[in-house]
């Protein structure tokens, strides 16, 4: 189940096409005295039943619903550009799966399998149903027989010395998995080193791909680093490889707060000041769009609004604040035009409250997008609110 909160202008018909379910299937959720009748904050449960292939189904130009809202979303975070995250699978969403699938090298069929949830970081793996428990098997009951005299019982043999068991083979470790993302640093050479260096020609850090960390490797690193708020090292740690996209395996991993990706010869970079925040403490968002291209790129604004942030719980599609609600801005179009290596950066501070005004409350993992309003393009970074810290627990931790 999905606890969708209503919103201005919002109707059951227009919830019940946004989530890929029916009107019935609403009404019977639901028990609303007046289905007319919406209140701006009012809780509708949003029934999702199971989809055909589990976790990784496959989708498919046309499709609808829940999962594809989920695709859209990891699309986005992950640098494509899927349109409107509104859960339809219509042409924006069915080109940004065919740009994921040539950066895979796979054929470009717009049709979502289990490679490109697990290219998107899914771990398409069920744990294994455990065995049903063997019954012991019953006798018959034995038809009765009539008695018979004992006979006499023959001498025992001395039974012979059973032999030492022998000792079981010792159990087969199972290699080691190799890191994904590897620390790395110059000196080091392979293929780690190459994927880095890929990484990094993508997001306009020019390098040449020769699979040694070398000086220049070095230096685009610390460049890359310093533009989106790392501590300029120069070595390729987790939350390097996390920044430039990666996914780094199924492995449990910190929240990926800082993205860099280039759409267009525009490089969008978003992150926040943290990884894991307390509940009510401030978090620091910085946006930066920069031309990393030859040409000039020109850039019309409907408004004076130039970009938009709006933070989602975890991959449900519930949105629980947007910059821009209350807001005003002047409605003339306006248009920039981005010279080469020229940028635009914003800088946001979110209280943690909601749209409604509300102080957050639910922990966990949330999803931050910035979308660039001139291209309706955007990246996506998660971030974690911590649970509350109750007052004993406060005082325990002082002593």
């Amino acid at each position: 189940m999905i606890v969708y909160y209503v919103r201005p202008g919002d109707t059951l018909t227009a919830i019940a096409q946004r989530y890929g379910v029916t009107l019935e299937q609403l009404l019977a959720a639901n028990r609303l005295p007046n289905p007319d009748v919406l209140q701006v904050g009012q809780a509708i449960t949003i029934p999702t039943p199971a989809l055909p292939g589990g976790l990784c189904p496959t989708l498919s130009l046309g499709a609808r619903g829940a999962q594809v809202r989920r695709l859209q979303q990891l699309l986005a975070r992950s640098g494509f550009n899927p349109g409107p995250i509104d859960g339809i699978f219509g042409t924006a969403t069915r080109n940004a799966v065919i740009a994921l699938q040539r950066r895979q090298n796979r054929e470009p069929s717009g049709v979502v399998e289990r490679a490109e949830w697990q290219a998107l970081g899914v771990n398409c793996a069920r744990p294994p149903i455990p065995p049903f428990p063997r019954q012991p098997a019953q006798r018959p009951p034995a038809s009765p027989q009539p008695p018979r005299r004992p006979a006499p019982a023959p001498p025992r043999p001395t039974p012979p010395r059973p032999a030492p068991p022998e000792p079981a083979p010792p159990p087969t470790p199972a290699p080691p998995a190799g890191p994904t993302c590897p620390d790395l640093a110059r000196g080091n050479t392979g293929e780690a080193v190459r994927r880095l260096q890929r990484l990094l020609d993508a997001a306009e850090y020019p390098v040449t791909v020769t699979g040694v960390f070398d000086q220049a490797t070095e230096n685009a690193v610390r460049t890359f680093q310093s533009e989106v708020g790392i501590n300029p090292t120069g070595r390729a740690d987790l939350e390097t490889w996390l920044s430039l996209g990666e996914s780094c395996g199924d492995l449990p991993r910190p929240p990926r707060h800082r993205i860099t990706r280039v759409i267009n010869n525009i490089r969008y970079t978003l992150y926040t000041n943290k990884a894991v925040y307390r509940r009510g403490e401030p978090i620091l968002i910085t946006f930066i769009k920069t031309n990393v291209g030859a040409q000039p790129i020109t850039l019309n604004y409907p408004s004076s609004q130039r970009y938009d942030l709006n933070v989602e719980l975890g991959l449900s599609g519930i949105e629980v604040w947007r910059w821009s609600r209350g807001r005003s801005f002047n409605p003339v179009a306006e248009t920039i035009v981005l010279r080469p290596t020229e940028y635009q950066a914003f800088q946001e501070t979110w209280n943690q409250s909601s749209n409604t005004g509300q102080e957050i409350r639910y922990p966990g993992r949330y999803i931050l997008t910035a979308t660039n309003l001139g291209t309706r393009q955007g990246v996506s970074v998660e971030f974690e609110l911590q649970p509350a810290v109750s007052a004993s627990e406060s005082e325990n931790r002082m002593d």
